[in-house]
């Protein structure tokens, strides 16, 4: 028979506290969390013995019934403990937990369930608190998407706005050029028929020899080189009709007329 006492390395007249303490102090060491190398070192017949002898001696009428025993059967037990030697069996995790719950059951599993209750109730908090960062990300990025957008729309009608002043500006320019040109078309008709009335200019010769010509002659082109009817030389074949006498005039006799129309404006 084992000596329970000798297994849990206590003197026969330990208390029951000892018991428990030494028993703790066993499971303490050679938890697998904490210590994983004695963890693998213990063996399933060792660790069965030092719980039978917890069990035993941990119940007061088992104690005295087994202390009973012990004293009937002293030298057979010194023997059996003699005889045991550790054997190098790793241990099942399952028998060990099955063992820790066995001994703090109750007030110990009361205290583990308000530890798991305290856990999952953190978990949660932290899962809430991701869900909230989350949620707080995602709204950020859309609030910074629609301020991106707005800001994108904006600058298009800006674009726009500006696109359509260019426009109306060109336009405007044109119409201004477009005037411009009439107006300017305009005074030159009077001036030459002032001049052909200020020359007394009433036939077609008298009117061509008397005409300055006009700087909005209608360009056209010849199949051949013309001869300009005002200067006589045939310079090629792009002729420049008169609007005033309808005369076909070259490129220089152009150019000449519309500087003396510059400098009778300019003498005036």
């Amino acid at each position: 028979m084992a000596d329970y006492y000798a297994v849990l390395g206590l003197q026969r007249t330990a208390s029951k506290s000892d018991i428990i303490s030494a028993f703790r102090e066993f499971v303490y060491a050679y938890d697998p969390n904490l210590h994983p190398r004695r963890f693998s070192e213990v063996t399933d017949e060792n660790f069965q013995k030092i719980y039978r002898a917890y069990r035993v001696l941990s119940v007061d009428s088992q104690r005295r019934q087994y202390d009973a025993t012990l004293n009937a059967n002293a030298p057979q037990a010194r023997a059996d403990n003699a005889n045991e030697a550790p054997q190098p069996l790793r241990r099942r995790r399952g028998n060990f937990l099955d063992v820790i719950y066995e001994i703090f059951s109750g007030a110990y599993e009361a205290r583990l369930r308000e530890a798991w209750r305290l856990v999952k109730e953190k978990q949660a908090q932290l899962a809430q608190l991701a869900e909230d960062q989350r949620r707080e990300v995602a709204l950020a990025y859309v609030n910074e998407r629609k301020a991106k957008e707005k800001e994108e729309e904006e600058r298009r009608k800006l674009e726009i706005e500006r696109r359509e002043q260019v426009k109306l500006a060109a336009e405007q320019a044109k119409l201004n050029e477009a005037k411009a040109k009439e107006a300017a078309r305009e005074l030159e008709i009077r001036e030459q028929h002032a001049r052909w009335e200020k020359m007394g200019a009433n036939t077609d010769q008298e009117k061509f020899s008397a005409c300055l010509h006009s700087s909005f002659c209608t360009k056209t082109r010849k199949g051949k080189k013309f001869k300009c009817e005002a200067c006589g030389a045939r310079r090629g074949i792009i002729a420049f009709l008169c609007p005033h006498c309808g005369r076909d005039l070259c490129q220089l006799c152009v150019t000449t007329f519309a500087q003396q129309r510059a400098r009778d404006r300019g003498g005036k």
